[in-house]
């Protein structure tokens, strides 16, 4: 479920995804003034946010502030971490 729906979703206060909703209010803006993925975007091609990717990854420093934030696809985003050799490919 991309984050937009999970927010749709908290207009239920009843749903269990409410909290996680308030917890990444952050994230959940950029995916507000971002519905495409940013790469994609720059392409010429529309596709959906799916995901919310750090530049400058948490676990060296990065922050959650709007400009170390980019509105990926799922495509996208596995691209850049298997460019990292971060993700997947030494487990």
């Amino acid at each position: 479920m991309c984050i937009r729906d999970r927010i749709m979703s908290c207009l239920d206060p009843r749903s269990v995804d409410c909290l996680s909703i308030m917890i990444s209010s952050n994230l959940s803006k950029i995916c507000w003034m971002h519905p495409f993925c940013e790469q994609c975007y720059d392409r010429g091609i529309l596709v959906e946010t799916q995901e919310i990717h750090h530049k400058l990854p948490l676990s060296e420093g990065g922050t959650h502030d709007r400009s170390n934030l980019i509105a990926l696809c799922k495509s996208c985003h596995s691209q850049i971490h298997a460019k990292r050799g971060d993700r997947w490919h030494d487990r």
